[in-house]
C-alpha cells in the first residue's frame, strides 16, 4: 500500500506531461490544418476569371445580339460599365456591409475600403479548417456583384439614358444587392440562420436581378413602336456566341462557389453541364411542338434557363435530379416568355423570344398577299371569275418566303391585246420583269430562266405591319 502511494505522484506527473504534449500536438495539427491549399487558391482564382468572362464578353454579346443594330453599342457599353461600377463599389464598402458581422439584415462598416485586410488575412470556407486568402475571396465575390447589376440592363435596354442607368445601378447595389447578399451568405444573416439553401446565387443573383428587371421594365414602360414596328434581334450569331460563353463561364460561377477544389466542386460541375444540356433540348422540343420547328434563339434561351435553374441546387442534388430540373426549366421558361410575359404586359427587351413576323401569323399574311396579287393579275388578264386561291404549286421554304413553281404566278409585261402594260401602278420595266406596288406591298416577277434560289429579300416598311413578299417564277419540272 505504501509503495502505491509512493508511485502516485509519479503517475500524476506523467499524465500531466502527456496531456501537455497532446495539447501541443493538437495545436500543431490545428495550425497545419488551416494552412491555405494551393489547389484551392488556384481554383478560386480561375473561377473568378470564368465569372468575369461570363459578363465580358459573354453577357454583353448575348444581350447585344438580341437588340436592334442601332442599340448594339449602347448595350455593350452599359453591361461593361455597370459591371465595373458594381465591382468597384463592392471593394469600397460592399464587402464590409455584406460579409462582416452586424445585424441579421446588413453587416458593419468594419472593413470599409478593405480596412484590416492584408496579404495574411484568411477567409472561411465550408470546411472549418480550410481557409482562403481574403483577397481572392473578395475578388470572386466582386465578380458576382458586377454581373448581377449587368443582368438587369437587358430588362430596360433601348429605353434608358446612360447616366440614368449608372444612377440606378448605384442605388440598387447599395439598397438591394448588399442586404440580400448579407442575409443569405453573410455571418449571422437572417435567411442563412433560417436554413436557406443557396449554393451559388439563385437568390442573391438571379431572383434579385429578375425582380429588379421586372419592376424596371414596368416603371420605364414599353418601347416606342412595340407591336407596330419589327424589333427583331439583329444578330443571332452573336447571341449564340454569348450564350456559349455564359455556359462555359458558369462552371466557375457554380463549381467555384464551393470555394474548394474537392468532390463538392465536381458535383456542381457535372450538374451544371447536365442541367443545361437538358434545358436546351427541352426548350427546342417545346418550340418544335408549339411552332413547328426549333430555333437558334430558343436553344440559346434554353441554355440560360437551365443554368439559372440549377444554380441554387448545383451542390445539393445529384446528376439525375439536375437533368430533371433542367428539363422542367426549359418547358416552364418557354411558357414564361411566350405566355406569361405577354399576360403581364411587360416589355422585357432581351429576355424573350422574338415573335412578330413569325409563325402562323406571318404565313397567313404571306398567303393573303399572294391571293391578292393573283386576283389582280387574273382581273388584268380578263379572268375575273377564276378562283383566286393559292395555287397548289405554291410552297414555302424554311424562311416562309413564297416560291411559285408554276406559270400562273408570273406577272406578264403585256396586256391581253398585246400592248405594253403602262400607266397606273403597273409599269413595264423590261421584258419579263415587272413591278407592281400597292399598299406598300412589293411583288417582283423574274423571267423563267431565273434560278429558284434567287429569292427576293423581304422588305418591312416603317410603321406598317404587313410584310412584302417576293415571288419567283421557276421553270416547271
Amino acid at each position: 500500500m505504501k509503495s502505491s502511494f509512493t508511485r502516485l505522484p509519479v503517475i500524476v506527473l506523467g499524465a500531466t506531461l502527456a496531456g501537455l504534449a497532446n495539447g501541443a500536438y493538437a495545436q500543431d495539427a490545428t495550425t497545419v490544418a488551416v494552412e491555405v491549399n494551393k489547389g484551392d487558391v488556384a481554383w478560386i482564382m480561375t473561377s473568378t476569371l470564368l465569372v468575369l468572362m461570363m459578363a465580358l464578353p459573354g453577357l454583353a454579346l448575348f444581350y447585344g445580339g438580341l437588340v436592334r443594330a442601332k442599340n448594339m453599342l449602347s448595350v455593350l457599353m452599359q453591361v461593361m460599365t455597370v459591371f465595373s461600377l458594381n465591382a468597384l463599389l463592392f471593394a469600397l464598402y460592399g464587402y464590409s456591409l455584406a460579409f462582416t458581422e452586424g445585424s441579421a439584415f446588413i453587416g458593419s462598416m468594419d472593413k470599409v475600403f478593405l480596412s484590416g485586410v492584408t496579404i495574411a488575412s484568411l477567409a472561411d470556407t465550408f470546411t472549418a479548417n480550410v481557409k482562403l486568402p481574403e483577397f481572392a475571396f473578395i475578388a470572386f465575390q466582386a465578380t458576382f456583384a458586377g454581373i448581377t447589376g449587368a443582368l438587369i440592363v437587358g430588362a430596360f435596354a433601348e429605353r434608358m439614358r446612360f447616366s440614368a442607368v449608372l444612377i440606378f445601378s448605384v442605388i440598387w447595389f447599395s439598397f438591394c444587392y448588399l442586404p440580400i447578399c448579407h442575409m443569405v451568405w453573410g455571418p449571422g444573416g437572417y435567411l442563412l440562420e433560417d436554413g436557406a439553401l443557396d449554393f451559388a446565387g439563385g437568390t442573391v443573383v438571379h431572383i434579385n436581378a429578375g425582380i429588379a428587371g421586372l419592376v424596371g421594365a414596368y416603371m420605364v414602360g414599353k418601347r416606342v413602336g412595340l407591336g407596330r414596328v419589327a424589333m427583331a434581334p439583329h444578330n443571332l450569331t452573336l447571341t449564340m456566341v454569348g450564350a456559349a460563353l455564359l455556359w462555359v463561364g458558369w462552371f466557375g460561377f457554380n463549381a467555384g462557389s464551393n470555394l474548394e477544389a474537392n468532390a463538392g466542386a465536381a458535383l456542381a460541375f457535372i450538374n451544371t453541364l447536365l442541367a443545361t444540356a437538358a434545358a436546351v433540348l427541352a426548350w427546342s422540343l417545346g418550340e418544335a411542338l408549339v411552332k413547328g420547328q426549333p430555333s437558334m434563339l430558343g436553344a440559346a434561351s434554353g441554355a440560360v434557363a437551365g443554368l439559372v435553374a440549377i444554380t441554387p441546387a448545383c451542390g445539393t442534388v445529384g446528376p439525375m435530379g439536375a437533368i430533371v430540373i433542367g428539363a422542367l426549366s426549359g418547358f416552364i421558361c418557354l411558357w414564361g416568355v411566350n405566355g406569361l410575359k405577354h399576360a403581364l404586359g411587360a416589355d422585357d427587351a432581351v429576355r424573350r423570344v422574338w415573335r412578330p413576323w413569325r409563325g402562323r401569323h406571318r404565313r397567313r399574311a404571306a398567303d393573303r398577299r399572294v391571293r391578292r396579287a393573283r386576283a389582280r393579275w387574273q382581273r388584268w388578264r380578263g379572268l375575273r371569275h377564276r378562283r383566286a386561291s393559292v395555287d397548289p404549286d405554291l410552297q414555302r421554304d424554311h424562311h416562309h418566303r413564297v416560291v411559285c413553281r408554276g406559270r400562273l404566278c408570273r406577272l406578264q409585261d403585256r396586256r391581253p391585246d398585246g400592248r405594253p402594260a403602262r400607266g397606273g401602278r403597273r409599269r413595264a420595266q423590261g421584258p419579263g420583269h415587272q413591278r407592281a406596288r400597292r399598299n406598300g406591298v412589293s411583288l417582283l416577277s423574274i423571267k423563267p430562266e431565273s434560278h429558284p434560289a434567287d429569292y427576293g429579300t423581304p422588305r418591312r416598311p416603317a410603321g406598317r405591319r404587313f410584310f412584302s413578299v417576293s415571288i419567283v417564277a421557276c421553270r416547271k419540272s
